[in-house]
C-alpha cells in the first residue's frame, strides 16, 4: 500500500500536468508541487472526490472555512504580533476534530486515515517553525527571517489581511490551512523537497535507461552509495570528505561491485546553502574522473544519514533494482561508527538506528560491516521506506 502511495506521489511530483486545482486563488507552481510532494494521500483522496467534499459533508466544511476566515480577520489589531497571527492561522483542536469527522463521513481511504494524524502534526509544525520561529528538527532547517523583526511582522499582518479578503478565494478545508503551511515554507525559501523535480527526466535519465536492460544478477550490490558530507566553509562546493568518498566509490565500481554509484545528499551545510551535495559529487565524478552519466544516480534531497539510506532505496526501487540485493555504503570512519554503533557511538541513543526510530518512526533496516572503517552493507526495511514524512518538509 505504501509503495503504491509513493509511486502516486512521485508521479504527481515529477509531472507538470496538474489534473486538479488544489487552491482556489492563483498561486505559484512551486506551492502546488510542494503540496503534492508532502501530502500525497490527501491529494490522492481529493482527486478521487473530484476536488470537492461529498454533498453531505459540504455544510460542515463550509462553516469550518468561514470560521477560520473570521478568526484570521479578527487578528487585525491583535497585540502580540506575529504570535497572534500565527495562532489564528494554525489548526485548532476543534478544527482537527471537525476534519477527522469529515474524513470519516466522506469514507476517506484507510491509507489517508492512517497518515492523517502525522499530516496534522506536520501542518502545525510548519506553521509553528516557519511562521512563529519555533525550533526546527535540525537547526539548518530553521526559519529564514527574524521572527521578531519588523519585516516579518509587517509581512504576517499583510498576509493575514490577504487571507481574510476575497483575494484568497474559497479554498476548501483542509487545503486552506495546508496552503498556509506550504506558503510559509516557500516564503522562507524552504522548498528543497521539490528541487530537481524533473530529476528522472534529466540527471538520472541515462542511468534509468541503462537500468531497463541491466542484468542485476551480475552484481553483488544494487548500488554503491556515497554519503555526502556537506562543507562548512561558505562558497565551498564540495567538502574534502565527499571528494575522498567519491574516489573510494569509483574503486568499488571498477571492481564490478554494483552497476551504479549513487551520490546522496541535499543542500544542508552550511545553513541556507544552494550547493547540493549530490549534484556536486556527480559533477566531480564527471569532471575529474570522466564517469559517464549512465553510471551515476543522483539522490539530492536527503538531509540526514537516515534519509540518505531511505531515499536511495526509493530511487533504486523505482529503477527496478531487486529488493533482495543490499547496498554498499561508502562513508568515513566516524560516521561508520555512528551507523554500526561502535566506538564513541556505542550507546544506542547515539546511533543511526535509534535516529530512524525517533525521527521516522521505524527501523531503517539492517546494516553490517564490510570492512573496519569505510564500507557498510545495508538492507532496507521495504515495509516502511515508502512512507512520505511531511514532518520533515525539506526531506519527506
Amino acid at each position: 500500500m505504501h509503495c503504491i502511495a509513493l509511486v502516486v506521489a512521485l508521479s504527481a511530483f515529477a509531472s507538470l500536468v496538474q489534473a486538479l486545482t488544489l487552491y482556489d486563488a492563483p498561486h505559484p507552481q512551486v506551492e502546488d508541487r510542494l503540496t503534492r510532494r508532502l501530502f500525497p494521500e490527501l491529494v490522492r483522496f481529493w482527486e478521487q472526490v473530484n476536488g470537492s467534499w461529498p454533498e453531505h459533508v459540504q455544510p460542515a466544511m463550509k462553516q469550518l472555512a468561514e470560521h477560520r476566515k473570521k478568526r484570521i480577520a479578527n487578528t487585525f489589531n491583535c497585540t502580540e504580533q506575529p504570535i497572534c497571527h500565527v495562532k489564528a492561522l494554525n489548526l485548532t483542536v476543534s478544527d482537527e476534530q471537525k476534519l477527522n469527522k469529515a474524513l470519516n463521513d466522506a469514507q476517506a481511504p484507510q491509507s489517508l486515515l492512517d497518515v492523517w494524524p502525522r499530516y496534522v502534526k506536520a501542518i502545525r509544525y510548519m506553521i509553528g517553525v516557519y511562521g512563529n520561529g519555533s525550533s526546527a528538527r535540525s537547526s539548518e532547517d530553521d526559519m529564514l527571517y527574524n521572527v521578531t523583526g519588523s519585516d516579518w511582522n509587517y509581512h504576517m499582518r499583510a498576509y493575514t489581511d490577504y487571507l481574510a479578503s476575497p483575494f484568497s478565494g474559497n479554498t476548501q478545508p483542509p487545503f486552506d490551512v495546508v496552503h498556509t503551511a506550504i506558503n510559509l515554507l516557500e516564503v522562507n525559501e524552504r522548498d528543497n523537497a521539490v528541487w530537481f523535480y524533473d530529476l528522472n527526466e534529466k540527471q538520472n535519465n541515462a542511468a534509468r535507461t541503462r537500468a531497463q536492460r541491466l542484468d542485476w544478477s551480475k552484481y553483488p550490490y544494487a548500488a554503491i552509495v556515497v554519503l555526502g558530507m556537506g562543507p562548512e566553509l561558505k562558497n565551498e562546493r564540495l567538502s574534502p570528505q565527499s571528494k575522498m568518498r567519491v574516489g573510494m566509490a569509483l574503486t568499488e565500481l571498477r571492481k564490478g561491485q554494483a552497476p551504479f554509484i549513487v551520490t546522496s545528499g541535499g543542500a544542508v551545510h552550511p545553513p541556507k546553502t544552494h550547493y547540493t551535495e549530490s549534484a556536486e559529487m556527480r559533477h566531480w565524478l564527471k569532471q575529474q574522473y570522466q564517469v559517464d552519466d549512465k553510471y551515476i544516480v543522483m539522490e539530492p534531497h536527503s538531509r540526514h544519514t537516515t534519509t540518505n539510506l531511505r531515499n536511495t532505496a526509493r530511487q533504486l526501487h523505482s529503477m527496478g533494482a531487486p529488493k533482495d540485493k543490499p547496498y554498499l555504503i561508502i562513508t568515513g570512519s566516524d560516521q561508520y561508527q555512528y551507523i554500526l554503533q561502535r566506538g564513541p557511538h556505542y550507546a544506542y541513543d547515539n546511533t543511526l538506528m535509534y535516529a530512524g526510530e525517533r525521527d521516522l518512526g521505524y527501523k531503517l533496516g539492517h546494516v553490517k560491516a564490510v570492512d573496519d572503517r569505510f564500507l557498510i552493507e545495508y538492507y532496507p526495511n521495504w515495509d516502511k521506506v515508502f512512507l512520505v514524512d511531511p514532518l520533515d518538509p525539506l526531506d519527506p
